[in-house]
């Protein structure tokens, strides 16, 4: 379901496999302008680099100086800190307003939230990134789990990226390279981790970003091909054992060696994803794209000059785009109600 992603890793693609799978024409870009407008107010004083929304009124962010912003429906809170330690960036996600897990991406911290506090309750895993769905449970990079306050180590994959996605205490999915031209689908039934016979096609970099909207139903976004000479990402689906690459009219993203993508599928028939490309590839930033279960909407860019990190979403008619500005020392959140994007105040 994903109802996290932390700050949205970079993906090199060194080598663009071309011709492989068909994707249709570009279609054009829109593009609405709120940045510097009094229809937009800053959420937080700095970028907002992990975001998780389990409900449509609850949404959790943290920004990039270990501070958190909640918002209950109605509006965003004033940002508080996690942490007085130097932990560097982190993640978060919540099962519930009741409980949020937040970890240092590269340190080994552990937070957990109760609605109101939050207690260190972790200081021996490098934890990367988190995962949380019901029942109190979360998955770290496939090595780690956490029931509650309880925090305990498993044998699995260990890739860190993408990171691991969880459905259900009994169903999470991750993605391993086993070889130059392929990923394996390793499954978590509750217990342990298998490696299944569903693959999907590598490049040299590993695929971008992946979301599992119910058990056994996922979606990949890889960087595969080139089209019209501009390299185009390509939507796979894993429905039951295999992956299979999507015929969409619409260009997925536009993939570079500089993108990053976070993704969010909340059923098989709906999922939201957002591209940054980066200032120095495309003056256009914060791709936003809503999928149906067989077509990609038209790519909005809706705040020009600011970074997107991240997307959540807690149905298909309740979803959060958080974007900043380091120069300007802002943030933005845009809801997707379903119709479109609106600002939030």
């Amino acid at each position: 379901m994903q109802p996290a992603r932390p700050a949205i890793a970079r993906s090199l693609v060194a080598l663009i496999l071309a011709g492989s799978f068909f994707v249709g024409a570009a279609s054009c870009f829109s593009t609405k302008s709120y940045a510097g407008t009094s229809e937009v107010k800053s959420i937080a004083g700095g970028e907002v680099i992990s975001l998780s929304c389990p409900t449509a009124s609850f949404c959790l962010g943290v920004t990039q100086g270990s501070e958190y912003i909640v918002f209950n429906g109605r509006q965003w809170s004033a940002p508080k800190a996690i942490t007085h330690l130097d932990v560097g960036e982190m993640s978060a996600s919540c099962s519930s307003s009741q409980y949020c897990v937040a970890v240092a991406a590269n340190d080994s911290y552990m937070f957990v939230f109760n609605g109101n506090t939050w207690s260190q309750e972790g200081t021996s895993a490098d934890f990367g990134s988190v995962t949380c769905t019901h029942d109190e449970f979360c998955m770290g990079d496939s090595s780690w789990i956490v029931r509650g306050r309880a925090m305990s180590y498993i044998n699995g994959p260990l890739e860190s990226y993408p990171p691991v996605d969880c459905v259900t205490p009994q169903f999470c999915l991750d993605l391993v390279q086993v070889n130059q031209k392929n990923y394996q689908t390793y499954i978590f039934n509750g217990h342990e981790w298998t490696g299944s016979r569903a693959y999907i096609p590598a490049t040299t970099s590993t695929a971008d970003v992946f979301s599992c909207g119910s058990v056994r139903h996922c979606i990949a976004i890889s960087s595969q091909i080139v089209r019209n000479t501009k390299t185009v990402a390509v939507t796979y689906e894993l429905n039951g054992s295999t992956w299979s690459a999507l015929r969409t009219n619409n260009e997925v993203l536009t993939a570079n060696e500089s993108a990053g993508y976070s993704l969010s599928c909340v059923t098989a028939n709906f999922c939201a994803a957002l591209e940054d490309p980066g200032a120095s590839y495309d003056p256009h930033h914060g791709q936003l794209m809503t999928f149906n279960g067989s077509d990609w909407s038209d790519p909005l860019t809706i705040d020009p000059g600011y970074n997107f990190n991240a997307v959540s979403c807690a149905t298909s008619r309740f979803c959060v785009a958080v974007d900043g500005n380091t120069s300007n020392v802002s943030a933005h959140a845009f809801e997707f109600n379903g119709k479109g994007w609106i600002p939030m105040q």
